[in-house]
């Protein structure tokens, strides 16, 4: 009849009693390896149940993904707890606060730098034949690399100057060095 014998009740005949088992309940550690982040305290799941209710961390300048067992994603509506299991954060690096920088020559793009509001940046010297590089100009002035930061997106041009080298051959007489003469400028 599935009914329970209290074990203290008397027997006057024959009876045949059948056991009944219970499952032990097992719960398991679920630990969170934040790599970085806000701490998440380890909790306890039964087994073969769910893990749920899970904040996410937080981590500065990064955007929280999502969880992963052994590098692959848990997925909390179908993986199910069954040992004790360590949970760890996959993160994406935040970029939302992030500037350009692009170096301009001759209207062309020669370079691209993708970084963080607030920083300085190096210094690229490009190269080009018949050309002295002078410098980067911002707008209608020079960059000065050494004291000015990025906090929006720009646009550095190249300021070159245009240069001739003048060979001279002498027949007989004294050899004369080439001479470097910068367009617009007047030599004597």
């Amino acid at each position: 009849n599935d009914v329970l014998w209290p074990m203290d009740n008397p027997i006057y005949k024959d009876i045949t009693l059948y056991g009944s088992w219970k499952k032990e309940e097992v719960y398991y550690t679920v630990t969170f390896d934040t790599d970085g982040g806000s701490l998440i305290e380890s909790i306890q799941v039964l087994e073969g149940t769910h893990i749920t209710d899970i904040p996410n961390p937080t981590k500065e300048n990064y955007i929280f993904n999502y969880w992963t067992l052994n590098g692959a994603m848990w997925d909390f509506a179908s993986d199910v707890v069954e040992d004790n299991i360590t949970l760890k954060a996959s993160w994406e690096l935040d970029k939302s606060d992030w500037v350009y920088i692009t170096f301009n020559s001759f209207g062309d793009v020669v370079k691209q730098i993708h970084q963080p509001k607030g920083l300085f940046i190096d210094n690229f010297i490009p190269e080009k034949d018949g050309y002295d590089f002078v410098g980067w100009k911002y707008e209608s002035e020079f960059w000065d690399f050494g004291s000015n930061v990025v906090n929006e997106n720009i646009s550095l041009s190249a300021v070159w100057k245009k240069f001739y080298i003048i060979e001279f051959e002498v027949t007989g007489g004294k050899q004369v060095a080439d001479l470097i003469v910068y367009e617009d400028e007047a030599y004597t």
